[in-house]
């Protein structure tokens, strides 16, 4: 059995990059040979911004990537080639899909927030329109992203969801959010990072360097939020650094806020390998981002994710952490923004308990869906 998987994986995302590769790698060991599509269309990096933010944009990147010699990118990119089994041809747009999709037995939508309106805008490729008709089509925890969805495009995704043998979304919400756009009937699964095991990701952790295999202290992993939430991450970091005696490691940051966390406590040149490495090894987590959160659970981490009640539920990041949280009974690792720090303790044990559960059935679903 042959199968393909539209997903977003070349964008230099941890977890863009880190879920597809626990896809594919899963699909093979059930014994059915995986490919990614090689798909970016560019036109989405710059989509819906002002002429003023694409100048912003683009000159950024410029100096990045001279300053910086594209080391990041290059990181990525070495990760993918040795990991990533990818469709020969690379598609450049929705238009090449639908011409020439190649011959597969199954294809696969998921992971991640592919079915986000506001990310996936115009292009409805992640809804799987350029599979040929009587095809079997397939979704795998794929993420609208927020609780609701609000696009000129519903009708058009509500119709081509209907085509769909299976569909299995990331979050509880998005149940309902495919039954109002389709009718159809949806289940929720775990992210495709929470289908391998601790053990199962030594593999990658062992390309790691030295300073992710060495290190044993206060991982921070930030994603571009709201300024309450990162000033959480910081002060709640440095609450347990202090009482632990531990160092404190940046990473997932910006060049430019090197200047901000110290350059001494920053890792800004981290691959895949490394990624996963520093989570491995931490002593405990402070994040806002949902893979973060992934690994955390993957590793048995003492881990927080700073929250601000006053961000409507249901969007962005609070949508996607509370219900991984929720389905693992981890809750007790979110910390308000608005309250003196009262970090509490995670029952580890039954969290796992939880997870170990909920991955039995992700893979009980996936193996259903595809017909193995």
């Amino acid at each position: 059995m042959k199968a393909s998987v539209m997903t977003l994986s070349l964008s230099n995302n941890y977890g863009a990059t880190l879920q597809a590769y626990a896809l594919v790698r899963k699909m093979n060991n059930l014994g059915i040979d995986t490919v990614a599509y090689k798909y970016i269309d560019k036109k989405r990096l710059t989509y819906g911004l002002t002429f003023k933010q694409k100048i912003y944009y683009f000159l950024w990147n410029f100096f990045k990537n001279t300053i910086t010699l594209n080391k990041r990118n290059r990181l990525f990119k070495k990760f993918r080639k040795k990991n990533i089994p990818y469709t020969t041809k690379r598609y450049h747009n929705n238009k090449e899909l639908c011409k020439n999709p190649g011959e597969y037995d199954v294809y696969l939508s998921g992971s991640d927030q592919i079915w986000n309106p506001d990310l996936f805008l115009y292009d409805l490729s992640y809804f799987l329109n350029f599979v040929p008709k009587g095809k079997k089509k397939v979704a795998y925890a794929s993420s609208f992203g927020k609780s609701s969805f609000q696009s000129k495009y519903a009708e058009t995704c509500g119709a081509l969801l209907k085509d769909f043998s299976h569909i299995a979304v990331r979050e509880e919400s998005g149940i309902n959010i495919v039954k109002e756009l389709s009718g159809q009937d949806a289940e929720c699964v775990l992210d495709p990072t929470l289908l391998l095991t601790a053990e199962e990701w030594e593999i990658v952790t062992e390309k790691a360097k030295k300073k992710a295999k060495k290190f044993n202290g206060i991982l921070c992993y930030i994603m571009p939020g709201k300024k309450s939430v990162v000033d959480k991450i910081k002060e709640t970091a440095e609450k347990l650094s202090k009482e632990k005696g531990l160092p404190i490691k940046y990473i997932g940051i910006k060049e430019y806020q090197i200047f901000k966390y110290g350059i001494k406590n920053c890792d800004i040149f981290v691959s895949p390998e490394d990624f996963v490495c520093y989570f491995k090894n931490a002593s405990c987590v402070v994040t806002n981002s949902f893979h973060g959160t992934a690994f955390s659970l993957t590793f048995n981490k003492d881990f927080y994710v700073p929250i601000d009640g006053k961000i409507a539920n249901g969007v962005a990041l609070h949508e996607r952490v509370l219900s991984i949280l929720s389905k693992t009974g981890a809750e007790n690792a979110l910390v308000p923004v608005d309250e003196d720090i009262n970090l509490k303790e995670l029952n580890k044990k039954e969290v796992q308990e939880k997870l170990s559960k909920e991955r039995t059935l992700s893979l009980e679903y996936l193996k259903k869906s595809i017909g193995v």
